[in-house]
């Protein structure tokens, strides 16, 4: 991870990946872009950068159906919104891991 300071702006960057060829050394990353400083601040910033606020709100309400038994849902769809939250929840824990460092 690295972090760069530009006035209130904090660029970080994180997940580095080698893409280096046989001719250059060359690293891809993610990078999400932080106003403020403050840890709920860059939480918030880093988990926006793939989740809008309205993803989030399907998300949850897709997890609530598929934890009741007598949503008319298929278990193939109940399965897939089971994934999709538990995707969300590994990728908080991860961002969080982020802010802290």
């Amino acid at each position: 991870m690295n972090v760069i300071k530009e006035g209130t702006l904090l660029r970080i960057f994180f997940d580095y990946e080698d893409a280096s060829n046989d001719d250059e050394k060359k690293y891809i990353c993610e990078n999400v872009d932080v106003e403020g400083r403050s840890y709920a601040e860059i939480v918030s910033a880093l988990i926006r950068s793939k989740y809008e606020q309205n993803s989030v709100e399907a998300i949850i309400a897709n997890y609530e159906m598929a934890k009741d038994a007598t949503s008319n849902l298929t278990d193939a769809k109940r399965a897939e919104y089971i994934a999709e939250y538990n995707d969300y929840q590994a990728f908080r824990v991860r961002m969080k891991e982020i802010a802290n460092n």
